[in-house]
């Protein structure tokens, strides 16, 4: 009964390395692979920012997001400052001389009281 178990558990674990070894050596072909999807993030980075406004009130901010977006702006919410109100951007810049610019246009079409806020994210 014994040499019956041990001559099982070798048999048990040259099969399992047999296993192992076409595991290893398998390869698919796949005849019509779907074409690669690339997708495109923008993403909003910078430590540029520009302040539309900060609210007590989240719910308030949420309808400023909201406005600025039906009005062509890419705004978000960037959390509350140190006072607990809540910020909402229209958008943030890599670079000083390009939030500027697009702060300069800011102020004169939309938002006289629009600042910008330097800080990493």
């Amino acid at each position: 009964s014994q040499n019956v178990e041990e001559h099982n558990l070798v048999e048990q674990q040259k099969a399992s390395k047999q296993v192992e070894q076409q595991i290893q050596k398998a390869t698919f072909i796949i005849q019509n692979p779907l074409p690669e999807i690339v997708f495109k993030v923008k993403t909003e980075v910078g430590n540029y920012h520009i302040v539309a406004g900060a609210f007590r009130e989240k719910e308030n901010a949420h309808k400023k997001v909201t406005q600025l977006r039906e009005e062509g702006f890419s705004p978000r919410e960037i959390g509350a400052n140190k006072y607990g109100l809540h910020q909402v951007v229209y958008g943030s810049f890599e670079t000083r001389r390009e939030a500027i610019n697009k702060l300069h246009e800011i102020k004169r079409t939309h938002n006289t009281g629009a600042w910008l806020l330097v800080k990493e994210l």
